[in-house]
């Protein structure tokens, strides 16, 4: 078993993009944690396309079923010179 590692942005890209989106994180189940589910199946989307964090799905190579999924958060921070 191989796994990729696919942006979600690079599937929104394409004309169904979305219904793919919807299509692979709907099997995904959290029990332990629902905000994480919840992230996955009602934000992911809306974040990514403002930028407020990008998604990274990870698939089996062979039926690109999600076995995982990682976010990373975009914000931008200073740090100020006199530390």
């Amino acid at each position: 078993m191989a796994f990729l590692t696919v942006n979600i942005l690079d599937i929104l890209k394409e004309n169904d993009g979305e219904v793919v989106v919807k299509k692979l994180t709907s099997s995904f189940l959290c029990p332990k944690n629902k905000e994480i589910e919840h992230y996955l199946k009602k934000q992911s989307i809306d974040f990514a396309r403002r930028r407020l964090s990008i998604t990274y799905f990870v698939v089996d190579d062979s039926n690109f079923e999600l076995v995982g999924y990682y976010a990373i958060m975009i914000k931008r921070f200073d740090i100020p010179k006199s530390l």
